[in-house]
């Protein structure tokens, strides 16, 4: 495939600026409750991230930096609040602009930032295939971040998973350009925003172990110094901006480390595989296999191809050229990429939280993608195809091409839409298959929307007692903020209720809950695309 475009600077700079802008557009456009729901976690965080900004407002007065003024900034509700703060940082910011600034919704603006990271996203993988690899392949990159059904659903949400998903993208990024190009700027870049992945959630710890051993990896002695810079500077970006350590690091630091593992092992998260439910922990094999069946196939296939062509090198390649291979670019970044995977196929990982355990994997695996359609774009069968046509344009053949892999891909993505985050893949017949499959279907409450709040505001009599299981507390905290109707009395259980609100979710439900919603015809309302009931609501009897 021969490239004419990218020779532009001007038009390189376009793409990539496009490639931003609509990215925010996309999500930015879509990120209030009409569509998707705020979970209980969700509406802590977002109360967390205005106590943060509230406490610049008073940095410059006597007592900002005292130990109680502190904790009461960034240490409330750590049973709820148990990730480090980057990314409550950024959201609060985004309030603070969006809200405060702009007169935005308040959710909408608290959700604003993760608009930012997903087009930062997209500009990452655009801004590393262009130079490399030409214009269509950059533009099948950006197409298929924006048809990653799952990773845009997340950016529609406030959590923790995407911010950390692109530091994740940029540190990679940065660090290749500093260790196989030499540019010591990268190095500092890639250093702080591996910190800022590890302030984000303690899954950065996996990469900075493999930033810190690449050099090594790739330089022997002659990269220590690039080992220190990714061994000193993420642990100091990560206490500066968790101030809650500020007066005692060293025990803030065990007692954090305690509070987590006593989590990991008390915790009950359940998850449905194959229709067998496990509390916490599911079979090792389950983060790879949810990946299988959650990321779209066309990402699948075509990074399944990049693969294939990396080991038909392998085999063929000498001790020498193997032994440069090993030590390139793509190597680290599919080592950045499999680090969560493979850390959470470990015996004991916790890996009950689906694709938010692996989500830094997927913008590395839509870079495989890309490239990916590059071999086949490269092949001798596609310039067949098009040879009887003496007067073909160069990149004819390539866009052709793109527009097969990409319009079914993009269709379903469409079709997903809003419920993205119940999106299952034709691998296993979409939403239903994965319902008679024995999998949780819907599973991160962002199906209670502005839609079911108006639904329980519209058919629940005055007065009426409502119960739910999955989701009293969420319940509870939009009554307090006013989306649910104060009339309506929120009991703490089923025998009390005259109504009972069953999330989807059917490794969370009690049997009593079970035996309803399995008769959904008794449903007084019910959310239900794809022919998937996520949301439904019954009478107790």
């Amino acid at each position: 495939m021969t490239e004419t475009s990218t020779n532009s600077p001007l038009a390189r700079r376009l793409l990539v600026g496009a490639a931003l802008v609509v990215s925010f557009l996309l999500v930015a456009l879509d990120v209030g409750l009409a569509h998707y729901g705020a979970p209980a976690d969700e509406l802590f965080y977002h109360e967390a991230s205005r106590r943060h900004v509230a406490w610049l407002g008073v940095i410059s007065k006597p007592g900002a930096f005292s130990e109680k003024t502190i904790q009461e900034g960034f240490a409330w509700r750590p049973e709820f609040v148990i990730h480090p703060t980057f990314s409550r940082w950024c959201s609060g910011l985004a309030w603070l602009v969006g809200h405060h600034w702009l007169g935005l919704d308040e959710i909408v603006a608290l959700r604003l930032h993760n608009a930012v990271a997903f087009a930062l996203i997209a500009w990452g993988i655009v801004g590393y295939m262009l130079p490399r690899y030409g214009t269509i392949p950059a533009v099948v990159g950006l197409v298929l971040v924006w048809a990653d059904v799952r990773l845009f659903g997340h950016a529609h949400t406030a959590q923790t998973d995407l911010v950390l998903a692109c530091t994740w993208l940029w540190a990679v990024l940065f660090a290749v350009r500093a260790i196989h190009d030499g540019s010591r700027g990268a190095l500092i870049a890639s250093a702080l925003i591996a910190g800022f992945a590890l302030a984000t959630k303690m899954t950065g710890i996996l990469l900075v172990a493999v930033l810190a051993g690449w050099p090594l990896w790739v330089h022997g002695r002659r990269g220590l110094w690039m080992t220190a810079a990714f061994v000193l500077v993420p642990p100091l970006v990560f206490y500066a901006l968790n101030p809650q350590s500020w007066h005692h690091p060293l025990v803030w630091t065990l007692n954090w480390l305690d509070q987590f593992a006593a989590r990991e092992a008390e915790t009950i998260i359940p998850s449905l595989v194959f229709g067998q439910k496990y509390v916490f922990r599911a079979p090792w094999y389950t983060a790879a296999l949810h990946g299988l069946i959650t990321i779209p196939p066309a990402i699948l296939l075509l990074a399944a191809i990049a693969a294939t062509d990396t080991v038909r090198w392998f085999w063929q390649a000498d001790r020498d050229q193997l032994w440069h291979k090993l030590r390139s670019p793509w190597m680290l970044l599919t080592a950045a990429g499999a680090a969560p995977l493979v850390a959470c196929s470990l015996p004991g990982a916790p890996n009950h939280d689906l694709e938010r355990l692996f989500l830094p994997t997927q913008p590395l695996l839509i870079l495989a993608a890309a490239y990916g359609f590059w071999i086949i774009a490269q092949s001798r069968w596609l310039a067949r195809a098009f040879s009887r046509w003496p007067r073909c344009p160069a990149w004819l053949p390539g866009a052709v091409l793109a527009a097969v892999i990409l319009l079914p891909a993009v269709a379903a993505a469409v079709r997903a839409h809003p419920y993205e985050l119940t999106y299952f893949n034709m691998l296993v017949g979409g939403p239903r298959g994965a319902d008679r499959l024995g999998f949780d279907v819907a599973y991160l409450k962002q199906e209670f929307n502005a839609e079911a709040l108006d639904a329980l505001n519209e058919h629940l009599p005055e007065g009426a007692a409502l119960w739910s299981n999955f989701l009293y507390l969420d319940l509870v905290l939009h009554q307090h903020a006013g989306r649910l109707r104060k009339d309506i009395r929120l009991v703490p259980n089923f025998a009390d209720a005259d109504y009972v609100l069953i999330h989807g979710r059917r490794s969370w439900m009690q049997p009593p809950e079970r035996q309803l919603f399995d008769q959904p015809q008794r449903a007084v309302w019910r959310l239900e695309p794809h022919g998937v009931v996520l949301i439904a609501l019954f009478p107790r009897n």
